[in-house]
């Protein structure tokens, strides 16, 4: 009987040193070794590179857009001039337009473009021209182009010099003024002087206001 109480005694205490054992190599450890130590890093490394791919791609897409609306207003000055002395070119400019329209793939765009073209078959006056810079100015603008709203301000001012709508126009060239003077860019700036010496009445006011576009978006 002794003999047998002596040999549970001692399966007992030889299964704690084995437990004991087993603890101390870190079979029973929750903490992550051999393959799993850093596991948790790469994981996370692997998506801050994905989120670093991300970000990089909607840069690269807004500068795309920057680059597609600067392009489209450059093109459609050109279209101005050349639609009063050269019909080679402003089919040659039509063309290109017609397709940066498609490109950008916007409704308003599209539309207001597809008005414009009607009046080329006869002749587009200014105003024609300011609608659809205005428009793409709008969407633009949306699109995050930072030049946008001071485009809208300014031909908003523009439009309502010298009328009854004291208020768009006080808004419009209260905007436009702050967007210049934030900008502090010296020829955006004399430009202005001489749009606001005009007082929307001299006879260059449209060609100013054109001058002052081309300087915005170059």
């Amino acid at each position: 009987m002794k003999n047998l109480l002596r040999g549970a005694v001692l399966g007992i205490l030889l299964t704690i040193i084995i437990i004991f054992a087993l603890s101390k190599s870190g079979l029973f450890s929750d903490t992550p070794t051999g393959a799993f130590i850093g596991s948790e890093d790469r994981e996370n490394s692997e998506i801050n590179k994905n989120q670093e791919t991300f970000d990089a791609a909607d840069k690269s897409t807004v500068e795309k857009k920057k680059t597609e609306y600067n392009n489209l207003l450059m093109k459609i000055l050109e279209l101005r001039d050349a639609s009063k002395t050269d019909p080679i070119k402003q089919a040659e400019l039509v063309t290109e337009i017609d397709d940066v329209v498609s490109l950008l793939d916007n409704n308003p765009v599209t539309d207001q473009w597809e008005t414009t073209t009607l009046c080329l078959a006869d002749k587009c006056t200014d105003n024609d021209f300011f609608d659809l810079i205005i428009t793409i100015a709008l969407e633009g603008d949306k699109e995050g182009i930072s030049y946008g709203n001071l485009i809208v301000n300014l031909l908003t001012a523009n439009k309502y010099w010298n009328t009854d709508n004291v208020v768009k126009f006080s808004q419009a060239m209260t905007s436009a003024n702050a967007l210049i003077t934030e900008l502090n860019d010296e020829a955006i700036t004399s430009k202005w002087h001489e749009i606001v010496d005009c007082d929307g009445g001299c006879a260059e006011k449209n060609e100013l206001n054109f001058e002052m576009i081309k300087l915005i978006v170059q």
